[in-house]
């Protein structure tokens, strides 16, 4: 995850404009999964090696994509996970 995810994230920055079901596989992939005990315990696996700085750099994109404008994005996505989740991080 701590390779991949920074590399998909510019890809997304990249491309997003080209609305692609690919696009939110990269927000999607960022959930915490706080509903399900199982895929929460996942998530929290996946980033354990991440860094203050990372997970910071995880938050910021989260809340960049919340504010997109363009109806591209899936901003309610992104708005849930960033408050119930990702912006303790920032």
């Amino acid at each position: 995850m701590q390779f991949y995810l920074p590399a998909y994230m510019v890809w997304f920055l990249e491309n997003y404009t080209n609305k692609t079901i690919e696009t939110d596989f990269v927000l999607y992939a960022m959930d915490p999964q706080q509903s399900d005990v199982k895929l929460a315990s996942y998530h929290k696996e996946r980033f354990s090696l991440f860094n203050k700085e990372q997970l910071q750099t995880c938050a910021k994109f989260i809340e960049y994509c919340m504010q997109d404008t363009t109806g591209i994005i899936d901003t309610d996505f992104s708005q849930k996970k960033f408050e119930r989740y990702w912006k303790q991080f920032l």
